[in-house]
């Protein structure tokens, strides 16, 4: 996680969010889901500001304009599932769509699609796990 200029910048209030939404558990994937459900129901889905030619945000601003498109809120949801102290990479599945994936210390990857109400634990055929080099290819402030 880092606290400026990548995919997964922070602040003192999402540091505050996930230590809220994960601390009455140790249990790395209840804690992932948690996240999961936190986004699914404060991060809006913006399709018309979707386009091919602007990068990605950060998971920053899009905690606080309350939404983005895919790989924003996967940002989102990994740096959230790393503040609580967990494994968490964006991944592209697909043509064009991104997703947070966790690796728990139990061996379990676990696929999160925050954009799908059924998301989380989600499978698709074609798993990229991205470096966060490459993810930071794709952010611009």
């Amino acid at each position: 996680v880092q606290n400026n200029g990548s995919s997964f910048t922070y602040d003192d209030e999402m540091i505050a969010l996930a230590n809220s939404l994960t601390h009455k558990t140790k249990n790395d994937i209840k804690q992932s889901h948690d996240i999961f459900r936190w986004i699914r129901k404060n991060i809006k889905y913006r399709e018309d500001k979707r386009s091919k030619h602007i990068s990605y945000r950060g998971a920053l601003q899009v905690f606080l304009d309350r939404e983005g498109v895919c790989g924003e809120q996967a940002a989102l949801q990994v740096t959230l599932d790393r503040l609580a102290g967990n494994i968490s990479y964006l991944a592209e599945v697909g043509d064009d769509h991104a997703c947070a994936l966790h690796l728990s210390p139990s061996g379990r990857s676990i696929l999160i699609d925050t954009t799908s109400p059924k998301g989380f634990d989600i499978h698709y055929k074609d798993i990229k796990i991205l470096s966060d080099d490459h993810s930071l290819a794709r952010y611009r402030e």
